[in-house]
């Protein structure tokens, strides 16, 4: 079918490009993604700017009430919550991987934002192919924070 490509035709070249040749059978085909994709990280947003880290029902770690150390992700929610309110000296010092985090929601939410406004405009969906170099690229860098956020936090004592 013209106008029609698949990822094997394709995956050569490798890297990040967009496939704008399909078009969407029904509005719904269009929003549904960019909802479950988009919706997510704006909330957190939103929530971080809006509700004081006091009235989050927060539980406590289960790794660090097991081990008595921190688990990787420790620290991530306080960090995104000293952003939304410019304590960005504090937010480091916390969780650095945090601070990684927190302008990638931003990014991703403003992303899906502006591929619902294509794709509603255009009645075609964007499709965003990575080759398997940069997802384990992807995978492995983020991998690495994981590993450095946690090794920060405990060799500088933070629970």
């Amino acid at each position: 079918m013209k106008g029609y490509h698949t990822l094997t035709q394709h995956e050569d070249r490798g890297g990040l490009r967009p496939e704008t040749d399909l078009r969407a059978a029904s509005r719904w085909d269009i929003l549904v993604p960019r909802i479950v994709l988009g919706v997510p990280a704006a909330l957190v947003l939103l929530v971080s700017h809006t509700v004081s880290l006091g009235r989050i029902p927060l539980r406590a770690c289960t790794f660090l009430e097991l081990t008595g150390y921190p688990c990787p992700f420790c620290g991530i929610t306080r960090s995104f919550w000293a952003m939304a309110g410019g304590e960005w000296q504090w937010a480091v010092s916390n969780s650095p991987m945090g601070c990684l985090l927190y302008p990638a929601a931003w990014f991703f939410a403003v992303f899906q934002l502006i591929l619902l406004w294509y794709e509603v405009r255009k009645g075609r969906r964007v499709f965003l192919f990575f080759s398997g170099r940069l997802k384990k690229g992807i995978l492995v860098a983020f991998g690495l924070a994981v590993i450095v956020n946690w090794m920060y936090r405990l060799v500088s004592g933070l629970a």
